[in-house]
């Protein structure tokens, strides 16, 4: 009789269709947020993901079309958690804090969305919904300040464009030098609110 005990024989999970379709669509994110979408093929999403290349095809026809769920399916869920956030904000300054953030999160390395929407082909799976929510943040944003400050819509217009335009300026900038992003924020943020208040003035 052998003194070694023999490990019970490990019981593998099949996981779901939808479970499966995820665990794809997460692998794939990781892969791109890494190493950019040059490398990216999906006989690396299944070797990554532990599945074999057939079972790749099941879920999805073609690179493209799964890279087209993938930023459909975190384009949603940016926007349901901008509205979240814009429903439990307290404040105009909150709302200011909140845009500015999310400007520098978009340009920040390794964002999905964004490295995604710079390609045509999957970007045009979003069609006209972007520009949709754009305007109707666009048009929050510029009721928002109207009303804060006691503005004619047109002012806050012009001054929302204009604060939008330096707030991602700044990202932009921020990205490029590797600064320190939590600094950058806030100096951007005052600087907006500087602004406004030379505007009023």
């Amino acid at each position: 009789m052998s003194d070694k005990m023999e490990s019970p024989k490990t019981k593998r999970t099949r996981l779901s269709s939808q479970d499966r379709r995820n665990q794809l669509l997460d692998t794939a994110q990781t892969i791109i947020s890494s190493e950019g979408l040059g490398p990216f093929t999906m006989e690396l999403l299944a070797r990554k993901a532990q599945v074999s290349n057939p079972l790749v095809y099941k879920y999805f026809e073609s690179r493209l079309s799964m890279l087209q769920e993938l930023l459909t399916r975190e384009y949603t869920h940016n926007i349901r958690q901008l509205q979240d956030q814009i429903d439990d904000s307290h404040s105009y300054e909150e709302v200011v804090e909140l845009f500015v953030t999310i400007n520098f999160e978009q340009y920040a390395a390794g964002n999905i969305v964004s490295i995604l929407r710079s390609q045509p082909d999957i970007d045009a799976v979003l069609g006209g919904i972007d520009q949709d929510n754009s305007i109707r943040f666009a048009k929050f944003l510029i009721r928002s300040m109207a009303s804060k400050y006691d503005l004619p819509n047109k002012q806050a217009e012009y001054i929302t464009r204009m604060a939008s335009a330096a707030s991602l300026a700044a990202a932009e900038q921020c990205n490029r030098s590797h600064g320190d992003r939590d600094q950058m924020i806030a100096s951007t943020i005052d600087f907006i609110f500087n602004g406004i208040s030379a505007f009023r003035r």
